[in-house]
Formats: structure tokens, C-alpha cells, sequence
């Protein structure tokens, strides 16, 4: 059975998972951590660029942190709680940068690729980053791949994940990734400038939370923010990146 959606704005996305994994979900145990879990979940988000999801274990300063480690090959500085780390890696003092995972696909080298190929051809069906095809050592990526394409003038995304934990993961995703997408929606701006940002589709093939001892929820799932605008990232923003991955700054 597949579960899927298509929302106006991230943060109801989340509340949209939350509710159906409450009502549908089933309760599975793994490395001696129960969540409650669906498969095959699948939402799209029309407007992407209200990015931030406003719940207690969104902290801005260390997404925007990690996106720029992700997205460059500066040092990395944001690592993730000890908590985060004991739920995901199974403990807390195993550090590791999640990000390592896709930093080769997210490279400047591998967005220009992509460009190029929608230079080439507007409606390229070729334009994946393969976000899985790695050789691990401590962690098998949770992120496949991510696909992008441009159809009646709108630049879209999908991202496709094995797992996906609601609170740990899902909010950072979905940051990162609207993040690029618009990273490369103003760089073919440049030679498409009618172009417009698309829907960000998001698909997990495990999309769960964990639960504490009495199987409720382990972290808070309040999401209700006063007003979609203090979710939106500005393109202020994204321009200020790209310059800061590219060096032109």
C-alpha cells in the first residue's frame, strides 16, 4: 500500500506523515529501539521554499551550518546531538557527519553536471544524483537518489530514501534538498530566466519515529507555526550560498 499526498507547504507535510503513522503505523523494533512505521510514503510539496519545519529539534543555526558543509568540502563543524546519534547510530558517542554521505553528490562539480545537462537539454530525463552508491563503512545511507526536471516551465525534485525518521530526518531533508533545488533553479535561471521553481516530491520507503518506553512518541511532534512566512528561506539566501560554494564571494 502506498500513502501519498501533495500539500502546499513542508510543515504540512510533516503534520500529514505524523497523523497518518499515528492512525496506520505499524510498531517495529530494530537494534533495540522501537518506532512506529509506514512504507512507501510518498508527498509532494508545492512550495519548497518554506523550508524550515518549526518543531522543538529543528535548530536553525545547525541546519543552515550543515548545509554548508554538506554543499562545500570546508571542514565540518555540525555534528549531530548525542541523542540523534544513540537513535540512529546506536550511541551516543559514535560521532559521524551525515552529511559525508552525499557531500560527492551534492559537490559543486556534481550540481554542474546537472546544469550542464539542462544547458544541453531542457528536458533531459538524465539529470540523477546518485546519493546511495557508496562504499560504507559505518553507515549505509539513508538517501538514494535525487531526480530533477523541468516540464510546461517549472523545475521540479524528487528525492527518494530507504528511511526516514520524521524528527531526526525529515526536516533536515527536506531543508537540504529544497535548498538545491533552488541553488539550481537560479543557476539555469541564467539561460531560462522564465523558469520557475517546481514541487519538492519526497518518497521514503520506511518513514517512522521513534517511541519511548510506553510507546508514546520520544520526541514532540507539535508542529503549528503562526504563519507559513516564517518558514520561507529567501532567495537572498540561496543566492548568499551559492556564491559561498562556487568561491564567488
Amino acid at each position: 500500500m502506498i500513502f501519498e499526498t501533495t500539500v502546499q507547504y513542508p510543515y504540512h507535510a510533516f503534520n500529514w506523515i505524523k497523523q497518518i503513522i499515528s492512525e496506520d503505523g505499524r510498531i517495529i523494533e530494530t537494534r533495540g529501539k522501537k518506532t512506529k512505521e509506514l512504507l512507501q510514503v510518498f508527498v509532494e510539496i508545492l512550495s519548497p521554499q518554506y523550508a524550515r519545519i518549526p518543531i522543538d529539534n529543528y535548530k536553525d543555526t545547525f541546519i543552515l551550518q550543515e548545509v554548508k558543509d554538506i554543499l562545500t568540502e570546508n571542514s565540518v563543524t555540525a555534528i549531530h546531538s548525542e541523542e540523534m546519534l544513540e537513535y540512529t547510530m546506536g550511541s551516543p558517542t559514535a560521532k559521524f557527519f551525515f552529511g559525508e554521505e552525499v557531500r560527492e553528490a551534492l559537490s559543486n562539480n556534481s550540481l554542474e553536471r546537472i546544469q550542464n545537462l539542462f544547458v544541453e537539454d531542457i528536458h533531459t530525463r538524465k539529470a540523477v544524483l546518485d546519493l546511495g552508491n557508496r562504499n560504507p563503512e559505518e553507515h549505509i545511507p539513508c538517501l538514494t537518489f535525487a531526480h530533477f526536471i523541468i516540464r510546461q516551465n517549472r523545475f521540479y525534485c524528487t528525492v527518494e530514501t530507504r528511511s526516514t525518521d520524521l524528527v531526526f530526518g525529515f526536516p533536515y531533508d527536506i531543508f537540504l534538498f529544497s535548498t538545491v533545488q533552488r541553488i539550481l533553479l537560479n543557476r539555469l535561471n541564467r539561460k531560462y530566466p522564465k523558469l520557475k521553481l517546481g514541487s519538492l516530491c519526497y518518497k521514503s520507503i520506511s518513514m517512522h519515529y521513534y517511541l519511548g518506553s510506553d510507546e508514546t512518541p520520544l520526541k514532540n511532534l507539535k508542529c503549528s507555526p503562526t504563519s507559513s512566512t516564517e518558514t520561507l528561506v529567501t532567495d537572498e539566501y540561496i543566492k548568499e550560498l551559492d556564491k559561498y560554494i562556487t568561491n564567488e564571494r
